[in-house]
C-alpha cells in the first residue's frame, strides 16, 4: 500500500537493521507493548523472520511502514486475530520515537483501516491502548474509530496489569464519510479535510457510474455557458482535477486549489 508519505510493504530480512535502530531498541517505543525491547540485531532478525515465514497464510497482515523520505521502515503495523464469525479484525501499531506526532501513524492506520474495508471485506476493526498512552488513542479517534469503554485491569504490557481503552470502527461508518466526523475533533480544516479525503476516492467519484457521468456532464454543461475564449478558470477544491483538466484542455488557463494530499498526487499523474 502506498500513501502520500508511506510505503506499507512486507518485510524482507535486509529490514533488521533498520527494525533494530529505529525502534525495536528503544525502551520508550515498547514501553506500553507488549514484546520486549530488542537487545541486538538479531533479535530483530529472529522477529522479521517469523513474520516472513507467516506471509504464506492468506489471512496474515503485517506491514513495515517506510517513510519514502527516509527509504527506511520506521515502524509496523498488523492486521491481528481476524476474526471469520465476527468478520472482525484488531489492529496494532508502533513507530520510531524520532517520528512521533508527524500524523504519520494516522496516515499508515487510515490506509490499512481502507485495504481491510475495501479489499478485504471486515465488518468490523478494533484497537486498544493502555489510558496512560493516550497518543495512541488520538490516532484511533483521527482515523473515526470510536471509544467503546475501558475495561479495568483486562491487559498486560511491559509496565504491568493494566486498563485497556478499547476503540472500534463499523464498515457501515466508514462507507458514511458525511458522518465519520461526529464526535471528533480536528486542529483545523485543513486536518479535517486531509482525513475525510484519505477516506474517499475522489479520483474515480466522477467515473464509476453513469449517475456520475451525468453530474459531470450536467455541472460542465452550466460552467461553459459562462465562458468566453480567453477565461480564466480558478478552481477553488479542486479535487482529483477532473474539472479542471477537463477545462485545461479545452484551451482555458486553469489555476487549482486543493488541500488533500491524495486529491494533489492523483492530479498530478493525470
Amino acid at each position: 500500500m502506498e500513501t502520500q508519505r508511506l510505503l506499507l510493504r512486507r518485510a524482507v530480512p535486509e529490514d533488521a537493521q533498520s527494525m533494530f535502530d529505529n525502534w525495536a531498541s528503544d525502551p520508550d517505543v515498547v514501553k506500553y507493548l507488549t514484546w520486549p525491547v530488542h537487545s541486538s540485531v538479531e533479535a530483530s532478525q529472529q522477529v522479521l523472520q517469523d513474520w516472513i515465514n507467516h506471509y504464506v497464510q492468506s489471512d496474515y497482515y503485517q506491514w513495515l511502514i517506510v517513510l519514502k523520505e527516509v527509504g527506511q521502515p520506521i515502524g509496523s503495523i498488523s492486521g491481528m486475530d481476524p476474526n471469520e464469525q465476527l468478520s472482525s479484525i484488531e489492529i496494532g501499531y508502533c513507530i520510531g520515537r524520532r517520528w512521533w506526532h508527524q500524523g504519520i501513524m494516522t496516515e499508515a492506520l487510515q490506509a490499512v483501516i481502507h485495504y481491510l474495508f475495501d479489499t478485504c471485506d471486515f465488518n468490523r476493526i478494533t484497537a486498544r491502548h493502555d489510558p496512560n498512552n493516550p497518543h495512541s488513542g488520538a490516532v484511533m479517534k483521527k482515523c473515526g474509530m470510536k471509544y467503546e469503554g475501558t475495561t479495568r485491569q483486562s491487559g498486560r504490557n511491559n509496565q504491568g496489569v493494566c486498563d485497556t481503552a478499547h476503540y472500534a470502527i463499523l464498515k457501515n461508518d466508514w462507507d458514511r464519510p458525511a458522518l465519520f466526523s461526529n464526535g471528533l475533533s480536528f486542529e483545523n480544516d485543513t486536518e479535517l479535510v486531509q482525513t475525510l479525503y484519505s477516506r474517499l476516492d475522489e479520483n474515480s467519484r466522477l467515473n464509476r457510474s453513469k449517475a456520475a457521468r451525468v453530474e459531470f456532464l450536467t455541472t460542465v454543461r452550466y460552467i461553459e455557458q459562462y465562458l468566453a475564449p480567453g477565461t480564466k478558470i480558478l478552481d477553488v477544491g479542486a479535487g482529483a482535477g477532473e474539472y479542471s483538466l477537463y477545462f485545461a484542455r479545452k484551451g482555458y488557463a486553469v489555476s487549482a486549489l486543493e488541500l488533500s494530499d491524495r486529491n494533489i498526487e492523483a492530479f498530478q499523474k493525470s
